[in-house]
């Protein structure tokens, strides 16, 4: 399922076994990570040098309980267009996004760590 595009860069859900399954960008896959219990799916993607990176983490009680990453080599536009869920057929998102932040620069571990654990927290990079 796609979660976002953004320009020519897609980042999907694939779903392997019951609730769990791997985050992807361009095609390329993370481990296997619960995406779906009833709690929070925290997704990043930021720029890491000449790669496109995606990070999913879960937390629990204001923990990271689990985190997965992929990577593909990949060039970031400055402009284009931000597309949430997909816009066609069996490739479209099946949930809710619950809220999208988007930032001038890469956003460092200790912020993105931050949101996860605390989903209201409302902090950039320092």
């Amino acid at each position: 399922m796609n979660l976002f595009t953004i320009g020519s860069n897609t980042v999907t859900l694939d779903y392997t076994s019951g609730t769990f399954g791997s985050i992807q960008i361009n095609g390329t896959s993370s481990a296997d990570i619960e995406l779906f219990d009833g709690g929070w799916l925290s997704t990043v993607l930021r720029k890491d040098g000449s790669n496109l990176q995606v990070v999913a983490k879960k937390s629990k009680y204001g923990k990271i309980v689990a985190a997965v990453s992929a990577s593909a080599t990949s060039s970031f536009a400055s402009t284009g267009t931000l597309t949430l869920g997909g816009s066609t057929g069996g490739s479209r998102l099946l949930g809710q996004l619950q809220e999208l932040r988007l930032w001038t620069s890469s956003l460092q571990d200790s912020a993105f760590n931050n949101h996860t654990k605390a989903p209201a927290a409302y902090d950039g990079n320092v």
